[in-house]
């Protein structure tokens, strides 16, 4: 090769290559010939448009016997994907004076059980004989529904006494309407036989009725067992909440293991908290025998009453806690937890403990710091939370000690312990007469909750993107929410899987919503963040109430008067002031040596803060003092350049 062309090739080579090792990094760096959009992430996945975020309204349903009542509380059947079935109790909405005139007549109020695929009729009607204010089902027996009365009585149904031959027929029913070839091209291809023998009927089931509206025929349910009165709640029943599945309440009142799911507890404002168990032979013999001498009348079979009762009794001795909502921890890291999250009517929210005298001394979590006189007590701590009836507490799904509340106009999220909310949600100006009446955790979403307001507004906010204001808010219906509640998530979900709301509302209808992936997927690290989130607030609550006490103690000196505390003041002026309430000698000449002791250090206090004056215009003067002898020492130093 030649000279000349040679050094035309190094020439080239050295202006070429840092352009293309930068091109080359680059494309290694980002791959251009890859799809983006078809390698997006589960977690990547809920980033979607606004028509994306909306919930979609599947169906709305009213029955003639909710007609003008107020729908008190809303249970889904079970987990499975297509068992779309709920329970859905009503009240009236009526005066005090008319409901106790009510409850004199004799008259039955009814319950209704809903199959997602008939929004024409209701699959069975629970009958009873007072109104019901809570229904549950039971989630490992799903055929038993427990139900609480405004008298304050337990009432359960159980769905699988119904005749075989009227299951049938109402499956039948809902095949031939909902069915793909439809009801009339079912019966066209129907052959009638004669009939040559005539088959015998069925024995009745006790507690059963059926009931025809238009073609469809229609279960009516009485209960097969119901608490006595005398052996109940006095007051309207508020909450059941059931015991966690795989623990039971053994006669001595502590936790152990079982198969099956037969306790529940129930709340009231009367002041106690009950555990209840479906078996009535579970309850011990001499306590039978006892319940049968001092029952005035016979009794039908094995009495049912309470297992165990405990009071809810404020530690201060000023009465007992209204009971309102109740949850259930159940289960601790090594050991079951007999912890219990409870609201009242007060709007309080309360930590109580029902385990047995000699497990009470036990810490229930890591801020819990009860005195051991306290701890024996069943309600271990108290917090003043909401200005009137506390209307949900619910634990979080993942995150233990952690719990959610609202009433009047905002919800707040509690640890367990602490004696201030890590989070309280802001009211809106632009509603200032909106109340939050429900709330609820997402139990696929760690971050989020949903609220329903009085005005038929559903709020969707997520704690990790803002606190402020929520992410989503929707008028989905014009009457108020009453209640909501999410389906049960199955152990196993699917890529597909579809998140199901209902919301009930104060005109008897209740609506049925499935949530879009937006609100049912999020990163895979949400828990962690949100734990994080957590943590991080408590230490604020923490610091701060470490803080003001500090804050106290110094502002209060060595006088033993606390001035940050709003009823000090009062105090203070009627100490400093001989002649105010001076009931006798003994007492004037004791109020005047403490007003003049007081007088005495504040005048200590004065002259201490005299001194600290004087001290730091001393100490401005030097820095003055200082800055002016740097100043000249400079300018002579310029003076020797020149």
């Amino acid at each position: 090769m030649e000279p000349s062309v040679y050094k035309r090739l190094v020439k080239f080579l050295e202006r070429a290559e840092p352009r293309t090792v930068h091109h080359l990094t680059q494309n290694t760096e980002v791959p251009i010939f890859n799809d983006d959009y078809s390698n997006l992430t589960a977690e990547d996945a809920f980033v979607t448009n606004r028509e994306d975020s909306f919930l979609q309204e599947r169906g709305n349903f009213k029955h003639m016997l909710t007609k003008a009542r107020e729908v008190s509380c809303v249970d889904w059947h079970s987990a499975e994907a297509r068992d779309d079935m709920v329970v859905v109790s009503t009240i009236s909405n009526v005066p005090l004076q008319q409901r106790c005139e009510d409850q004199q007549q004799c008259k039955s109020n009814y319950s209704l059980v809903w199959d997602m695929g008939d929004p024409m009729h209701p699959k069975y009607i629970l009958e009873s004989l007072y109104e019901i204010a809570v229904i549950r089902f039971n989630p490992g027996r799903p055929n038993i529904i427990v139900g609480g009365c405004m008298n304050g009585q337990i009432v359960v149904w159980d769905t699988d006494r119904v005749p075989a031959h009227l299951a049938a027929i109402t499956q039948n029913n809902a095949n031939n309407k909902f069915g793909a070839k439809g009801g009339a091209n079912a019966r066209r291809g129907t052959v009638i036989k004669p009939v040559t023998d005539i088959p015998e009927m069925e024995p009745p089931v006790p507690g059963h009725s059926e009931v025809k509206e238009g073609d469809t025929t229609i279960s009516r349910i009485k209960p097969y067992q119901f608490s006595r009165i005398e052996s109940t709640h006095k007051h309207v029943i508020h909450d059941i909440c059931w015991v966690p599945e795989g623990f039971e309440f053994a006669t001595d009142g502590k936790l152990v293991a079982a198969a099956a799911t037969n306790q529940f507890l129930t709340i009231s404002d009367d002041g106690y908290v009950a555990v209840w168990d479906l078996r009535p032979e579970f309850l011990p013999q001499d306590r039978q025998r006892t319940l049968r001498q001092k029952s005035k009348g016979a009794w039908e079979g094995k009495p049912w009453v309470y297992l165990h009762k405990h009071q809810l009794a404020r530690p201060d001795g000023s009465g007992d806690v209204m009971g309102m909502r109740i949850a259930m921890e159940g289960r601790g890291k090594d050991r079951p937890t007999y912890r219990l999250a409870v609201t009242s009517l007060e709007g309080e929210f309360c930590i109580c403990s029902i385990a047995p005298k000699e497990d009470r001394l036990v810490p229930m979590s890591t801020y819990d710091s009860a005195a051991a006189a306290d701890a024996k007590r069943v309600v271990r701590q108290i917090v003043k939370a909401h200005a009137g009836p506390g209307y949900v507490v619910q634990r979080h799904p993942t995150i233990p000690d952690v719990y959610l509340t609202c009433g009047d106009w905002c919800f707040k999220v509690w640890r367990a312990g602490l004696a201030a909310p890590i989070l309280t949600s802001p009211s809106d100006p632009q509603h200032p007469n909106q109340k939050i009446t429900c709330a609820r955790w997402s139990p696929t979403r760690p971050s989020v909750i949903f609220t329903g307001t009085s005005d038929g507004l559903v709020q969707v906010w997520d704690l990790l993107d803002r606190t402020h204001e929520p992410v989503l808010s929707h008028q989905l219906i014009p009457d108020p929410v009453t209640c909501l509640e999410f389906k049960p998530i199955p152990e196993r979900r699917s890529d597909k899987f579809v998140q199901h709301l209902v919301l009930g509302t104060k005109v008897g209808s209740f609506h049925w919503f499935s949530l879009p992936r937006a609100l049912t997927r999020g990163p895979n690290n949400e828990r962690t963040l949100m734990e994080n989130m957590i943590e991080r607030e408590v230490r604020r609550v923490v610091f701060m109430e470490w803080r003001w006490q500090e804050r106290e103690t110094e502002a209060s000196g060595s006088s033993g008067v606390t001035f940050g505390d709003a009823g000090a003041a009062p105090a203070v002026s009627f100490l400093m002031d001989p002649k105010a309430g001076r009931s006798g000698k003994k007492g004037g000449k004791g109020s005047a040596a403490i007003a003049a002791a007081i007088e005495d250090e504040l005048n200590a206090l004065d002259t201490e803060f005299e001194q600290n004056d004087e001290e730091e215009e001393n100490f401005k003067r030097l820095v003055e003092q200082f800055a002016a002898e740097e100043e000249k020492d400079a300018k002579e130093a310029e003076g020797r350049e020149h």
